[in-house]
């Protein structure tokens, strides 16, 4: 796995997103008391808008400990984690809010994920029907970005996390 440096000249080229520096991105954990040692975590967040704050702000919480993403996107991209690989998560503004590690990946089709799993992602009212709404939209988006058909058994990553480091508020 790329680190944080490598991964932000990289990270979701054609996604709507921050642009962020690592070298501040490194320096503003540090001033929060998380040392990235040699290899900075690869930068990550969530969603395709300034959601991504509030997303990133769940997570700062604690209640946000779960998110998912388009297989199809992961395989452009390397891959997607697998337990034990960490992350910087930031917001709109390039700001990390969390250092996260994942516990659990796995591969569902859309029309499979659970309620469980829906909760654990901690968006809304927790419920399955929130989180098929509001995730359909966005694989829409993600599968006019890849120029694939959305369709009820595309492969969804579910990946469940546990926050490392939450930077202060």
């Amino acid at each position: 796995m790329q680190d944080g440096d490598e991964m932000a000249n990289r990270a979701r080229p054609e996604v709507p997103g921050p642009s962020p520096d690592p070298a501040r991105v490194r320096e503003r954990l540090r001033e929060q008391g998380y040392e990235t040692g040699d290899a900075l975590p690869p930068i990550a967040w969530f969603g395709d808008g300034p959601e991504a704050s509030e997303l990133a702000e769940l997570v700062r919480r604690g209640d946000k400990r779960a998110t998912a993403g388009l297989l199809w996107r992961w395989e452009e991209e390397g891959g997607p984690p697998e337990p034990g690989d960490r992350q910087v998560i930031i917001d709109w503004d390039g700001e990390p809010r969390a250092v996260i590690e994942f516990t659990e990946v796995r591969v569902v089709p859309f029309d499979e994920v659970d309620a469980g799993f829906a909760r654990d992602e901690g968006e809304g009212d927790l419920s399955l029907d929130y989180w098929q709404d509001v995730h359909w939209d966005f694989f829409v988006r993600e599968c006019e970005r890849l120029g694939r058909t959305p369709d009820p058994k595309m492969p969804v990553v579910c990946m469940r996390f546990r926050r490392v480091h939450p930077t202060s508020s």
